[in-house]
């Protein structure tokens, strides 16, 4: 199978994040999207326990799979060494990145990510605000599908200023979020 990998660090978990994963697999781009949670982010980025943030996306999953790997280790989480990690893990799979455009301009700040582009291709789904344009060689848009517009930064606001997220989460994780007081 072809197998993308969705990094991220799902704080919370979106709809927008379950439209790209749908929209990849029913465009038959790849077989399966696994998601895939950072742990440490590289760039220093304050998430919230990758406890809660699994059990969020336990709650959007749907069909799709979690793959926990960046979570169970004790370093950074970099793009390249968790496909090589998967390429080792499930060798009669082969693995694309997925990222949403609004990391392409970005994309040069990753870890050896001229190695990654080298090896793996990175699928780069639209985002709002972010056109898919000025690809680097080795990356591929995603075309003829709806443009996320969420954003995880905009959930974590609207909880902090008591607005409502039900446009922006599902039930279950509007819940979660209560229950656990996260993000007030």
């Amino acid at each position: 199978m072809r197998i993308a990998l969705f990094g991220g660090s799902f704080d919370p978990p979106h709809l927008g994040h379950l439209t790209v994963a749908n929209v990849v697999e029913r465009q038959k781009i790849t077989d399966e999207v696994w998601f895939v949670p950072c742990a440490n982010h590289p760039f220093a980025k304050y998430m919230s326990p990758a406890k809660n943030r699994l059990d969020m996306l336990e709650l959007l999953r749907n069909k799709h799979t979690i793959y926990t790997y960046e979570l169970e280790k004790a370093t950074p989480s970099y793009s390249l060494e968790t496909l090589e990690h998967a390429v080792k893990e499930f060798p009669q799979h082969s693995f694309v990145w997925l990222i949403g455009s609004d990391q392409v301009g970005v994309f040069h700040k990753w870890y050896r990510y001229e190695e990654l582009l080298k090896k793996f291709t990175v699928l780069v789904y639209p985002r709002e605000n972010h056109p898919v344009d000025m690809l680097l060689p080795g990356m591929q848009a995603v075309k003829d599908c709806p443009i996320i517009s969420v954003a995880s930064t905009e959930v974590r606001n609207a909880v902090h200023h008591r607005q409502s997220i039900e446009k922006f989460v599902t039930k279950e994780i509007a819940e979660y979020i209560k229950k656990n007081r996260l993000y007030v």
